[in-house]
């Protein structure tokens, strides 16, 4: 068995309800990638592992009756991949053109010495779409955008994430710690050991969180979240809820 170039980890929780439509889209599209797939779950008590298992090439399961911090799984997959890269994919993220997509994201790689991560821009689904997930993510793909490539200072969501799995590794990964806030404070880390770059591609995402929550709520929480992820290496949150 050859040596994957790419391992996609997929973290899940009680994801049953579109994991398989989520997996299909992503495997459909494969076909020239070299990748293996790794389903990453935090004790589900649904069909999601039975439904993993159609598609995934490992599958880690945390079997602790305490609940699993969203760092916790992302490395708990990263410690059973071989790749040379890891991508980390949320499980209602759907990327295009799949095979294309990933051939830009090594060509990144390649052709920039001292690039250690690199996320996308990040949209809601456009059948889902609304005039405030357009406007709410247009700043956030600006703002992550400027601090990555411009000012170097490492910014980025979970909704995906893809590194060089020796310098991931190098760092500690996630912070195990973090109920909310992980994500921007391993890319913090990540441009400290080398440098990031928001990709000119995008992924889209089902816009979940904000549909139950509300955006300005949200927004809060984001907002305390990586301010506290930026400057007390903590998160404000005790726990994330899990919404689905």
């Amino acid at each position: 068995m050859r040596t994957p170039l790419i391992s996609i980890i997929i973290p899940t929780l009680n994801e049953e309800k579109g994991l398989k439509k989520a997996l299909e889209n992503l495997t459909s599209g494969l076909h020239d990638t070299n990748y293996e797939l790794i389903i990453s779950d935090g004790g589900s008590n649904d069909k999601t592992v039975s439904i993993a298992k159609k598609y995934a090439d490992k599958i880690f399961v945390h079997k602790e009756k305490r609940r699993q911090t969203i760092g916790e799984g992302r490395n708990e997959g990263a410690k059973i991949a071989r790749g040379k890269y890891i991508a980390f994919v949320d499980a209602d993220v759907t990327i295009p053109d799949q095979d294309k997509f990933f051939k830009k994201t090594v060509e990144e790689f390649d052709s920039r010495p001292g690039l250690v991560a690199l996320t996308a821009n990040i949209r809601v689904l456009p059948d889902r779409e609304s005039w405030a997930d357009w406007l709410v993510y247009l700043w956030l793909n600006s703002f992550h955008k400027i601090m990555n490539n411009l000012f170097h200072q490492g910014r980025a969501a979970g909704e995906f994430q893809m590194h060089v799995r020796k310098e991931f590794l190098k760092i500690g990964g996630f912070s195990e710690t973090f109920a909310a806030g992980e994500d921007y404070e391993l890319f913090i880390r990540c441009s400290r050991n080398g440098y990031t770059l928001l990709a000119p591609l995008t992924v889209y995402h089902t816009g979940r969180r904000a549909r139950k929550t509300g955006w300005p709520r949200l927004l809060i929480k984001w907002f305390l979240n990586s301010l506290s992820a930026s400057f007390s290496h903590k998160s404000v949150s005790k726990e994330w809820e899990v919404i689905r």
